[in-house]
């Protein structure tokens, strides 16, 4: 759980593809972090990693010089909720994930009148870690993001990208 107070927030609001700062007065920043690891090993190759996290925030304009109307609203693209759930097996030398995120509606205007819709994510990744030789271990990887190709915005009117595929290469020295 955490509560904060801040005065004086100089929060970036964008406006018209450029961003422009405002001074909030009194903000109230407040909300509850719940998160949960477990790892179970099958056997000595064999492993299950989950993982949850949940976040509720409430970031509450407190005092507004501008326009009174807006005190007791909610922060602007600051989600109430906000949710990460990760599943990764692994066998050996290879492992497999899976990645979801939510994000609840985030208001684009201190009037709460204006928001970008929530959205959910799923990732997949797949990656090979080969034998270290000669001082090196290199790590073959492939990863889908945004698998159900959902159509969102992090900020208002800047589309995020659709599913995207990458594969890669990566090779440490030791």
């Amino acid at each position: 759980m955490y509560f904060n107070h801040i005065n004086n927030w100089i929060q970036w609001v964008p406006n018209n593809g450029l961003s422009s700062p405002q001074n909030i007065k009194a903000i109230n920043n407040y909300g509850i972090e719940l998160q949960s690891n477990y790892e179970y090993q099958i056997n000595q190759k064999h492993a299950v990693d989950l993982f949850a996290q949940y976040t509720y925030t409430r970031s509450k304009i407190t005092a507004f010089d501008a326009n009174s109307n807006v005190v007791g609203n909610q922060n602007i693209y600051v989600p109430k909720h906000k949710a990460n759930f990760n599943l990764q097996l692994s066998s050996n030398r290879i492992s497999a994930n899976i990645a979801s995120q939510f994000y609840g509606q985030r208001f684009t205007n201190n009037d709460n009148t204006r928001a970008v819709k929530p959205y959910f994510l799923v990732d997949l990744g797949l990656q090979y870690q080969f034998k270290e030789t000669n001082n090196l271990k290199p790590l073959v990887f492939t990863n889908i993001t945004n698998l159900l190709n959902e159509d969102y915005e992090h900020i208002a009117f800047y589309s995020m990208p659709l599913r995207l595929f990458e594969f890669g290469i990566t090779i440490n020295y030791k």
